[in-house]
Formats: structure tokens, C-alpha cells, sequence
């Protein structure tokens, strides 16, 4: 394991922070005197240490959390990457010259990526506070023999055994010094050292090792898949089917669809969610004093809701507002005292960073010619990672339909409304009609032409069917694929920016 000390900007870290120690690698017997060396050149200061971790040895894990505690440090699980360098001391543009010398190393913290597995577990156990972030995992399995770094390479099974007890007597000593419920190691010594286990948020609080009810990230701005500013949290539920779920709020830009921005709230599922039910029940978000609401999304992997707003739209509020979500959306059932309020810190300078990059690859895709040889993706849309090229062929399922329009306006039936405004704002409705096992049968696209509901892509008139009314009740509706107010959004095509590794 190296240690070096991490820089990054303004609130790289988390609120307030900006420098770190960066612990990345492999314990081994001499990481705790590689950190005691750090420190001795940071002169006094405790910055907190990320760890990103396979693990390594048990006695290495042992005596590092041992020294943490010792120097009474914060500890999390973050994957630090440099900035103006790289780790490899083979490559021409190394860091680690910076790092043998203690000089400052100009990073950022990726907390998706980062791993503590087996050994690091113990290590982070050390930390008079320790953070686990949202949606990071743990993983854990029993002690195992490693041959490469055993000073016996082919010990008997009987000495492998004696080394085992005594290991577990170690390390329920240390555990228990360090204020961790044993349950840990039962759990640890109950998965074969060829797999892994993974402690959820609930296993995390079970044992001692996070027990916070409520934690969240500050706002970030990512660029890929497409530009997004997001924060992560997690929030301890009340309603009896989970302890703790996790989640995330992103704001994405839409260069294709003339820059709009995408809002989204995404959750963990509970038991009680329904599979397949989009549109209801909606929801609302509120930062500075403007409510946005949220329609469902159809997503088999989480509980979503998106919606539709002019990418200047939230360029007002600043670090000291709040966001408040509600409670009763994410497993909490004391609303509205449940509700949830996250913190906006870092809010300004990542939206002004989305601003910026949407502004200039907006300006870019104005240029390109349109979709062709398929219907244009409405503006009501948030498309889901796993489109195929086609997402609206005859014989689509309606999560696939779903996907690539959103949330249906209105549903009768078994036809899905979608209602938009074309180029020249000509109010429209793409009805796409199903059958009883929920696959795609036809599309049409209404428009309202001299008092008749005319289909655009059958050429016929609209004149039968219990969808006629509320068909000529959507084209008449103004409100209709107008710019988004205080009152009505609307969804756009976006791809949902969701950690990949967490997925369920």
C-alpha cells in the first residue's frame, strides 16, 4: 500500500475539505510504518484517509488500524486519482518522485470506483470516525493461506489451521478494541476465502462500523457518460421492509435536444415497489423555492422518476440552499417531518461547469443532420442504458417503449400517450398501442387539424376507440410540450447516470 498526500479543490474530499491521504493498494507487514512516515512528514496535520483496497495481509491490517486509531484518524473508502501524473513508477510521467519526497500530489477522489475488501476492513476499523459513502460496499470473506507472502511455502494443514486460530484470536481482541461488533468476523469466516461477501449499509451499521442514519456526498460534475452533476446519499427508512437505502439526484444536459436539462431522483427498490407501473406515483422535489415534479420511470434495477427543465433553471441556487425530497419516497413514513434535505454544498461550481460544457456541445449538435428511418425521440424522454437501435420496432416491450419516451402523459388502456411539441410547436401525441402481454402492435402520431384528430404516420383520421377523448383532450391541453414553469415539467431523452458497479 502507498500513502501520499492528496490535494484536490474545493470540497474534493468533502464539505470544507480539500486534502486527503490517499492509501491505495495492497497491505502488507510494513504499511503502518509507511504511514507513520507520511505523517511524520505532514508535521502534525490529520488530514482523512481514503482507502482503496484488494486487501493483503491480516497481521499488516491489524497493526495499521492500530496506528490510525493511535493518531485518532478519519477514515472512508475513496479511489484517489491523480491529476497531473500517473501511479506507474515505469511511466516517463510518474508520481512517484512526489510521493517518495512527501510533496503534494494534485488529485480527485472517485468514490464509484473505490474497493476495501478483506484485510482493508480491519484497517478501516481504525478510524475514531469512520465514513463509508453511499453505495459503497464492503467486501469480506475468511483468512486464507497467501503462499506469496508466507515465509513456509508449502506449510502442513495442521500449521495452516494452528496460524487460523490464532489469527481469529487476534482479531477478536482487535475488533473488540476498536468498538466492532464480533458478528463482523462470524460473518467474514462464514464466506470461503475464494469468493467474497459484500456488507450492505444495514451490515455496516449492524456491526459498528457506520452507524450513521443519514450521509450524503457534496454535488460533483461528471462528464461521462454525458455531462451530469450528481450527489449521492443514503438515508436510514422507518417503514419496516429496509434499515437504510441508498440513492442519488442528478441533473444531466441534453445537448441533442437543444440543451435541456434532465433531473432525476434514483433509489434502491424496496419490496413493496411496483415492477412496471410508470407515470404514478409522481413526485416532487423543492430547491430554491421551486418545485419540481418528478414522473416514474419503468426500470426493473431501481425506483426512478425524471423530469424535463430549462438548463438555467437551477443556475440560481446556491450552496446555502436545500433540496428537499419526500421521506415517504425513500422509506420513510413520519412525512413531513420525514422528509429528506440535502445540502447544495458544491451545487454552484458544478452546475456552472455543466453549464459551460452543455453550452458548447449543444452548439456543436446543432449542426447535426436529424435521426433518420425511425420516429424522433420525443422530448418527453429518458432513455434507459440498455436501448437496442431500435427501440420503437413493432413488437417492442413496454419497457423498452418506455425507455425511449419516458413516461407516458396519459395511459387508457393498454395505449401509452405521450404528449410533446414539434419544432414548429405544433402540439402532438405519439400513442403507441399494446397488446395484453405488453408488447408494441402500432404507432401513430395525433395531431389536431381543423377540429379532427388526424394520424400522421397512418394517414387516417382518428374518429373511434376509447382513447379518442383523451387523445383530443391532450392536443387542446396548452400546457402541452411548453417550456417547463413551477407547475408542469416534462422528460427528456437522457441516459441515466447510475453507479454501474452497484447496480442491483
Amino acid at each position: 500500500m502507498v500513502f501520499y498526500d492528496a490535494h484536490g479543490e474545493a470540497n474534493a474530499c468533502g464539505p470544507g475539505c480539500s486534502e486527503w491521504i490517499a492509501a491505495e493498494g495492497k497491505i502488507d507487514r510494513g504499511t503502518a510504518d509507511r504511514l507513520q512516515h507520511l505523517l511524520a512528514q505532514l508535521k502534525g496535520a490529520r488530514p482523512p484517509l481514503f482507502f482503496h483496497s484488494p486487501g493483503g495481509l491480516v497481521i499488516g491490517s491489524i497493526l495499521l488500524g492500530e496506528t490510525i486509531r493511535a493518531r485518532k484518524l478519519t477514515v472512508s473508502v475513496g479511489h484517489t486519482v491523480p491529476l497531473n501524473c500517473e501511479r506507474d513508477p515505469k511511466s516517463q510521467n510518474s508520481c512517484d518522485a512526489d510521493i517518495r519526497a512527501g510533496r503534494p500530489i494534485e488529485a480527485k477522489l472517485d468514490l464509484l470506483t473505490a474497493m476495501c475488501n478483506s484485510a482493508c476492513v480491519y484497517a478501516l476499523a481504525g478510524g475514531v470516525v469512520r465514513l463509508i459513502p453511499p453505495w459503497v460496499t464492503l467486501g469480506i470473506h475468511d483468512v486464507g493461506f497467501d503462499p506469496a507472502a508466507a515465509k513456509i511455502r508449502h506449510p502442513s494443514a495442521r500449521l495452516i489451521e494452528a496460524a487460523k486460530a490464532v489469527t481469529d484470536r487476534r482479531l477478536r481482541s482487535y475488533v473488540r478494541h476498536m468498538g466492532i461488533d464480533e458478528g463482523l468476523l462470524t460473518e467474514a469466516f462464514a464466506t470461503p476465502f475464494t469468493s467474497m461477501g459484500r456488507l450492505s449499509r444495514d451490515d455496516a451499521a449492524r456491526f459498528g462500523l457506520d452507524r450513521r442514519e443519514f450521509g450524503e456526498t457534496v454535488w460533483r460534475f461528471v462528464d461521462k457518460p454525458q455531462p451530469t452533476i450528481r450527489k449521492l446519499f443514503f438515508v436510514r427508512a422507518d417503514n419496516g421492509e429496509r434499515h437504510y437505502v441508498n440513492a442519488l439526484v442528478s441533473v444531466s444536459c441534453v445537448p441533442r435536444l437543444r440543451g435541456n436539462a434532465i433531473v432525476v431522483l434514483a433509489r434502491q427498490r424496496l419490496p413493496s415497489d411496483t415492477e412496471t407501473v410508470v407515470g404514478p406515483p409522481a413526485v416532487s422535489i423543492r430547491v430554491n423555492a421551486r418545485d419540481i415534479r418528478l414522473a416514474r420511470v419503468t426500470s426493473a434495477k431501481i425506483y426512478l422518476w425524471g423530469s424535463r427543465l430549462a438548463l438555467t433553471a437551477l443556475a440560481a441556487a446556491s450552496d446555502e440552499t436545500a433540496m428537499l425530497l419526500p421521506g415517504e419516497e425513500l422509506g420513510r413514513q413520519q412525512s413531513p417531518a420525514g422528509d429528506v434535505r440535502l445540502a447544495m454544498t458544491g451545487f454552484s461550481a458544478a452546475y456552472a461547469e455543466l453549464q459551460k460544457v452543455c453550452a458548447g456541445e449543444t452548439a456543436q449538435a446543432a449542426g447535426m443532420p436529424p435521426l433518420s428511418g425511425r420516429l424522433q425521440p420525443a422530448p418527453n424522454a429518458i432513455a434507459m442504458p440498455s436501448l437496442s437501435s431500435n427501440p420503437l420496432a413493432i413488437g417492442a416491450s413496454r419497457l423498452t417503449v418506455d425507455a425511449a419516451l419516458g413516461a407516458p402523459t396519459k395511459t387508457v388502456g393498454t395505449t401509452a400517450l405521450y404528449g410533446y411539441s414539434a419544432s414548429d410547436g405544433e402540439h402532438k401525441i405519439i400513442a403507441a398501442y399494446f397488446d395484453g402481454s405488453g408488447h408494441l402492435q402500432r404507432l401513430a402520431r395525433y395531431v389536431l387539424r381543423d377540429g379532427k384528430i388526424f394520424d400522421e404516420v397512418s394517414q387516417t383520421e382518428l374518429s373511434e376507440g376509447q382513447e379518442l377523448d383523451p387523445v383530443r383532450h391532450l392536443l387542446a391541453d396548452p400546457n402541452i410540450g411548453a417550456a417547463p414553469s413551477k407547475s408542469q415539467d416534462s422528460t427528456e431523452t437522457s441516459t441515466i447516470s447510475v453507479p454501474d458497479r452497484h447496480r442491483p
